[in-house]
């Protein structure tokens, strides 16, 4: 009877977490849709607003890794979960009272801050499970992350149809406090492990692989960060784009990359290879880059979010997959730690160099020096990633 009770108590603390991670990934992405627009709208010029997008991830760079350390140290996840909850929703109140430039700047670096805990989510999850159910988590924990982008899309473009673009922002934060407050009730698992030392991380720090794969990650999110999350808004505004528009097109993104994340680590892999699926889906994302400023209507634009998006949501999971699946699960939280770290300055400088070749040229230009990107990612790919993957842990 009391295994029974203990384990309808962790079922219901999974439910929780899931619940809880769905808000948070609601709170994050919500509004994403309508900030380059209404940046542009307020006067502000590309490059400007190009720092303002890279900001998320230059938070993300400095804070990822020793939020890492930190919870493995504290062996205290709930803690990061339930501040970066907090992050996200004071973020979205943030851009809503403070709706200047300088606002968005602080605010986007905010919920930046909130996205750094992202890890301790995953960590969290894992406690509830066996260590051999690892992708089953990672399975779950993108689930919830894009389930919550997905109602957050289609909610944000009613809300800001029927009021205005600022709109989003203020559900976001709703749903965030909400999430935060829901985390409070989750309870901390505490793993029993023996304490990192200094010369495991060097070990981390310095391997080739992790380094190769993370850079591989870079050009991807250096991609999608200047356009599917920045950029292509202004493209589809430029195409007479309404504000439920805006978030339908980052919906109809959403959905490949949810079936991308459930489908890359199974049949796909195992039937055409690491190396072929990640050049292919890599590739997806240059073509992208390459033809969507040349498409005549919002139809072919949806048509290019689900390249995208397919592009994306496979490359992506396979690559964070190969770059830390040979480290020993004792080390994999901080090396997962450094890999965001590294990845996120793709999502820094992507926007900021984008929005400086639209300011010094146009839109046209700025993606196609995206897709130019995109054809180096395939070439580094080419070079790094095995045939099959290897499972060798260290």
């Amino acid at each position: 009877m009391a295994t029974q009770s203990k384990t309808s108590a962790h079922s219901y603390q999974k439910i929780l977490l899931m619940v809880v991670t769905g808000m948070f990934w609601f709170a994050q992405y919500g509004y994403v849709p309508y900030v380059n627009p209404y940046l542009n709208s307020i006067g502000l010029a590309a490059s400007t607003i190009g720092v303002i997008s890279g900001s998320f991830g230059f938070t993300q760079f400095v804070c990822r890794l020793p939020f890492g350390f930190l919870a493995d140290r504290l062996n205290r996840q709930k803690l990061f979960v339930s501040a970066g909850s907090l992050c996200t929703a004071i973020a979205g109140l943030g851009f809503y009272i403070f709706p200047t430039g300088a606002g968005f700047l602080v605010f986007r670096m905010l919920s930046g801050v909130g996205a750094s805990c992202w890890t301790s989510f995953i960590m969290m999850c894992n406690a509830f499970y066996d260590k051999n159910e690892t992708p089953k988590v990672t399975g779950l924990m993108n689930a919830c992350n894009y389930c919550g982008r997905f109602i957050a899309y289609i909610l944000g473009g009613i809300i800001a149809q029927l009021i205005n673009n600022l709109a989003p922002f203020l559900l976001t934060f709703g749903v965030g406090l909400l999430g935060f407050i829901l985390s409070l009730f989750i309870k901390d698992i505490h793993v029993v492990k023996e304490p990192l030392k200094t010369a495991d991380l060097l070990k981390v720090a310095v391997d080739k692989r992790l380094w190769a794969f993370a850079l591989l990650a870079t050009l991807i999110q250096y991609i999608a960060f200047s356009t599917y999350y920045a950029f292509s808004n202004d493209m589809a505004k430029a195409l007479g784009a309404s504000d439920f528009s805006l978030g339908t097109m980052s919906a109809v993104l959403t959905v490949p990359l949810m079936f991308g994340s459930f489908f890359s680590g199974g049949r796909v892999l195992k039937k055409f290879g690491a190396k072929a699926v990640v050049f292919s889906t890599v590739g997806c994302m240059a073509v992208y880059c390459f033809i969507l400023p040349f498409v005549p209507n919002m139809f072919w634009f949806y048509v290019m979010q689900i390249v995208g998006g397919i592009g994306y949501g496979f490359c992506f999971s396979i690559v964070l997959g190969l770059g830390i699946q040979h480290i020993l699960p004792e080390k994999r939280s901080t090396a997962m730690g450094l890999f965001q770290s590294i990845y996120s300055i793709g999502m820094t400088i992507g926007p900021m160099i984008t929005g400086v070749f639209q300011q010094q040229f146009d839109l046209t230009v700025a993606f196609l020096s995206v897709g130019v990107v995109g054809v180096l990612g395939c070439i580094w790919a080419l070079v790094i990633v095995p045939s099959r993957a290897q499972t060798k842990t260290k």
